[in-house]
C-alpha cells in the first residue's frame, strides 16, 4: 500500500513541477535542469522524465516567439543570447532534445540574416562566442557579410 500512495505523491509532484516550469522566466529555466536531475534522483528512475523534459521543451519552445509578456516586439538579440545558453546547457545535460537547441539556433540564423551591419557590429563579440558554440553559424554570418558587401542592384 505504501508504495501506490508513494507513487500517486510522485505523479502530484511530478504535475505540479511541470505547471511550476511551464510558468518559469527564461532565467528560472537552467535552474529547471537541477529540478528534472533531482526529480530523477527522488523517483529512482534512471532517466529523466519525459514529462518534465516536455514541459521545459515546450516553455523553452513558447519563450522564443513570445520573450516579453504583452509585448508584440520580437525577441531581442540578447534575449536569443541567453535563450542559446540556457537550451545549450540543458541539451548537453541530456535534459532536452537535441530539437529545442536547433530551434533557437535557427531562431539565431534568421537574426543574423534580417540584422542590420550595425547591429551585427553592436553584437559581435556575442557572435562570435555563437559562432564558436554552433560553427555552422559561420557561414550563415559569412554569407550576410557578403550580401552586404555586393553594390546594391540597379
Amino acid at each position: 500500500a505504501d508504495s501506490g500512495v508513494g507513487a500517486v505523491l510522485l505523479q502530484a509532484l511530478q504535475r505540479r513541477l511541470a505547471e511550476l516550469v511551464s510558468r518559469a522566466p527564461l532565467p528560472a529555466l537552467e535552474g529547471a535542469g537541477d529540478l528534472l536531475e533531482q526529480f530523477n534522483v527522488i523517483s529512482g528512475g534512471s532517466a529523466v522524465s519525459e514529462q518534465l523534459s516536455r514541459a521545459v521543451e515546450a516553455r523553452l519552445s513558447y519563450l522564443l516567439y513570445h520573450p516579453r509578456e504583452g509585448d508584440p516586439g520580437g525577441v531581442t538579440f540578447d534575449e536569443l543570447r541567453l535563450h542559446h545558453a540556457c537550451a545549450s546547457q540543458l541539451a548537453a545535460r541530456r535534459l532536452i532534445c537535441r530539437d529545442s537547441l536547433a530551434a533557437t539556433v535557427a531562431h539565431v540564423k534568421n537574426w543574423m540574416e534580417r540584422a542590420s551591419l550595425s547591429k551585427l557590429g553592436r553584437h559581435c563579440a556575442a557572435i562570435c562566442e555563437l559562432v564558436r558554440a554552433q560553427p555552422p553559424l559561420l557561414a550563415v554570418l559569412t554569407a550576410r557579410l557578403c550580401r552586404a558587401a555586393q553594390p546594391p542592384k540597379r
